[in-house]
């Protein structure tokens, strides 16, 4: 389950969205849980057919398993997109 949002201004955009990952029933692990991410990002137009793209990305649970003792439960990830355009 998702949602996100996008603002447009000119060939720039801002953006945020929050999705949910439900694991299935039939998983049999009682500690697994589910995992929840969030993200913000802004394009920014560095032409007619390029532009790059900073987001940052929060994530909770990111290995399904909320008492943090293989993995950290929650993570932060800052990313650099570049797009362009033939």
């Amino acid at each position: 389950m998702s949602v996100a949002y996008r603002y447009r201004r000119g060939n720039s955009a801002f953006g945020a969205g929050v999705s949910r990952s439900f694991l299935s029933n039939k998983f049999n692990d009682p500690a697994a849980d589910d995992t929840t991410q969030y993200e913000v990002f802004y394009r920014i137009a560095l032409g007619d057919n390029m532009h790059i793209t900073p987001s940052i990305q929060y994530l909770v649970n990111s290995s399904f398993d909320p008492t943090g003792v293989n993995y950290d439960p929650r993570i932060t990830i800052a990313g650099l997109r570049f797009h362009y355009a033939l």
